[in-house]
């Protein structure tokens, strides 16, 4: 059973082609380009966690375990790097061209209105946010290949979420200590 993406590829197609861009190593300049990709590469990541799941189920040999956990751990830096470079080009867009020409695209229109509910805006405003924080993205790199597990974009805005959450905690602690010592 494999599964289709969008009505036009099968995981295992997406799979190849993802890993022909890790090889690559150079990323499409143009949001129209990276977008697609990103969903691409979205489903090989997907595609290299199930499979390493299923060799530890399976017994395989830790050669095979090992190989597939690393080119699993390639894609979702690759991956995590398509991110930073889409959040970085939506971050230059500003918020009055909404649906307008992006810069450096050759007259593409961005894909979603800036202001305003566009279908695409939440996932560009993740993007976004992995663009803003590379030390989460580089934390749960570090943190995946430590724990032998593969880096996700999902890891990324989690930490994000968690040391923003631990910074107001931190904050709201000081801001109470000083009102006990201006009380008392």
């Amino acid at each position: 059973g494999s599964i289709v993406i969008g009505g036009y590829m099968t995981e295992e197609e997406a799979v190849k082609i993802f890993d022909l861009v890790v090889k690559d190593g150079k990323l499409p300049a143009t949001l129209d380009r990276l977008v697609p990709l990103s969903f691409i590469g979205a489903a090989a990541v997907q595609f290299y966690r199930a499979k390493v799941k299923l060799m530890d189920q399976l017994g395989m040999t830790e050669e095979q375990r090992k190989a597939t956990l690393h080119d699993g751990q390639d894609a979702g830096r690759m991956l995590l790097d398509i991110e930073t470079r889409i959040g970085e080009l939506w971050n230059k867009i500003p918020d009055s061209k909404a649906g307008s020409v992006l810069p450096g695209t050759k007259g593409a229109i961005a894909p979603t209105e800036k202001d305003g509910s566009g279908k695409h805006r939440k996932r560009m405003q993740a993007s976004a946010t992995i663009a803003r924080h590379p030390e989460a993205r580089a934390a749960v790199i570090a943190e995946a290949e430590e724990n032998e597990d593969i880096p996700t974009k999902t890891a990324v805005l989690n930490r994000i979420r968690y040391e923003k959450e631990k910074s107001r905690t931190a904050k709201q602690k000081e801001k109470d200590r000083v009102d006990m010592t201006v009380d008392g």
